[in-house]
């Protein structure tokens, strides 16, 4: 094959691979007018231009191609031997607001649900020996606080909806790196404690009445970053 026949096979192999990894996807659907918690937790803005005619694609990474991999394998497993629940959803409404929590999976048997997520690289002042850690502080390894969140809100939420007392473990498939340069991949488990309903429903007003990013990086990230005046002005 010639330069441009090149290019060709292999730009084609690798979109039949993105569109094979996102037909493994069960993509969550909300009610009308309802939000996800991923609303709460992030610029209101960005949810605004993302439920507006400008659409831009969110699934054209690697890195979010592994996750979704990463997610469907799990799920599989999961629904295989333990009769697990894929996108659970549980809701919560507060002041006319109603709220969707999608969880990846949930095992009602054991009252155990799980929050997938596949991050490229974390810091880590340490390396493990083990390729699971349960107890990442240990090595100080910082997790993404807004997943944090994420896993806490679906606690508080899942035992609202459920009525009873379940447990939520966020599950991070990632790449370790040390002060030395050192990597080793792992799988992180960990148990984010539950956000009190005062909280969750103060996120809910500060989503009304608060139309600014949450975290200093959001607009550099952002896939809307050109069309959003606030952006303009942030990133002065």
């Amino acid at each position: 094959m010639n330069t441009r026949s090149n290019f060709d096979f292999f730009h084609n192999l690798f979109k039949l691979y993105e569109d094979a990894i996102q037909g493994k996807r069960n993509h969550p659907t909300y009610s009308d007018n309802a939000l996800g918690i991923t609303a709460l937790l992030y610029c209101p803005l960005k949810y605004h231009y993302r439920q507006s005619d400008f659409h831009t694609n969110q699934y054209s990474s690697l890195e979010i191609l592994d996750g979704f991999d990463f997610e469907h394998t799990i799920k599989s497993i999961l629904q295989d031997h333990y009769g697990a629940i894929d996108e659970f959803v549980v809701e919560y409404e507060y002041n006319g607001t109603k709220i969707e929590g999608h969880l990846d999976v949930y095992v009602p048997t054991l009252n155990v649900a799980l929050e997938l997520k596949n991050m490229r690289l974390v810091k880590a002042k340490m390396l493990p020996a083990d390729t699971i850690v349960f107890n990442p502080e240990e090595y100080g390894i910082e997790l993404t606080q807004s997943y944090l969140k994420q896993a806490g809100i679906q606690k508080t939420l899942l035992d609202y909806h459920t009525n009873k007392t379940n447990q939520v473990f966020l599950v991070v498939k990632t790449t370790l790196i040390d002060h030395s340069m050192k990597a080793k991949k792992v799988i992180i488990i960990t148990q984010p404690p539950a956000v009190p309903l005062e909280e969750i429903n103060t996120l809910i007003e500060a989503f009304h009445n608060e139309k600014k990013p949450r975290y200093p990086w959001e607009c550099k990230l952002c896939p809307y970053t050109s069309m959003c005046k606030n952006a303009a002005n942030l990133l002065k």
